[in-house]
């Protein structure tokens, strides 16, 4: 599997969006090459990316705008590698411990 990353100085950036639309924007006026596809990945597929084929990332762009990557102004909206997968792992730690009869803050 073949991913965009963006040349940040950084070693690497994934820029990583909150829907299917925001990428697809991205890659538009980023007049990307027709070649990238929008794929949606869930927080497994992320953590596979980022710990397999794409250790090397130093960084993650949350919803990154083009501008940004031309302004050089990405790291704005980055974090860590690391930090980023902490926050998968929780999330998804929190999903599965959080069943229909679970107590819940109100």
């Amino acid at each position: 599997m073949e991913v965009l990353t963006l040349d940040c100085g950084t070693g690497g950036t994934l820029p990583v969006f909150s829907h299917a639309e925001e990428a697809e924007i991205f890659l538009h006026l980023g007049q990307a090459d027709d070649e990238w596809r929008v794929t949606e990945i869930r927080n497994g597929g992320l953590i596979y990316v980022l710990c397999g084929p794409y250790a090397c990332v130093k960084e993650v762009a949350l919803d990154p705008l083009p501008e940004m990557v031309a302004q050089r102004t990405v790291g704005l909206v980055t974090l860590a590698r690391d930090r980023f997968m902490d926050h998968l792992a929780n999330a998804r730690w929190r999903s599965r411990s959080s069943g229909p009869d679970q107590a819940r803050p109100s």
